[in-house]
């Protein structure tokens, strides 16, 4: 289906944070999801993993995380249609929308998913080949650096990434998908 917000609003929607964006510095996305449910904080981990490297980190949605320092953008919603573009790696907690938004733009994943369905999900992705999963259990600050490091500097993640970009295209994305929905719910 693909980023399913991509093109709904207009430029008056953009963050004045956005454009304050380095492009000689990779952006890492970070998300618990709209909710927030991860009380492992996902978003503390990644931070505390990145804090000390030339990244820019934006914190998207409700999460747990006690402080984050001030050199991390963090919004309650974050137009991810509008960042992902520009946006190198993607960590999340498997956020349905989210993923497929990212994978959408071509953008690599690291997937560190608190739950059975979420895992699921995860596995599906690391199956195309656009990212990695990572167990709550194991996604301590120094694995979670290697697993970042991994993913930005390896090309293949990207081109993986791209590939099922393209494949969304292709498919017809969200309008295809509801004519084929409608198509079925016909009697």
């Amino acid at each position: 289906m693909g980023d399913l917000a991509a093109g709904t609003r207009g430029a008056e929607v953009h963050p004045a944070w956005a454009e304050a964006l380095d492009p000689s510095r990779p952006v890492i996305h970070v998300s618990e999801g709209t909710l927030g449910r991860d009380r492992g904080s996902l978003v503390g981990r990644t931070v505390e993993a990145l804090a000390d490297e030339p990244m820019q980190i934006v914190v998207g949605g409700r999460h747990w995380a006690e402080r984050l320092p001030d050199s991390v953008i963090a919004a309650e919603w974050v137009p991810q249609d509008l960042l992902f573009p520009v946006t190198d790696l993607f960590v999340t907690n498997v956020g349905y929308g989210g993923m497929m938004a990212a994978l959408s733009h071509g953008v690599p994943v690291l997937a560190v998913p608190p739950s059975t369905e979420k895992w699921v999900g995860a596995g599906n992705m690391v199956n195309s080949g656009p990212g990695l999963r990572l167990q709550v259990k194991e996604a301590a600050p120094g694995v979670m650096k290697r697993r970042v490091g991994t993913l930005l500097t390896d090309p293949t993640f990207r081109a993986a990434a791209r590939r099922v970009a393209h494949a969304m295209d292709r498919a017809g994305g969200a309008e295809r998908a509801a004519e084929l929905c409608e198509t079925i719910a016909r009697p």
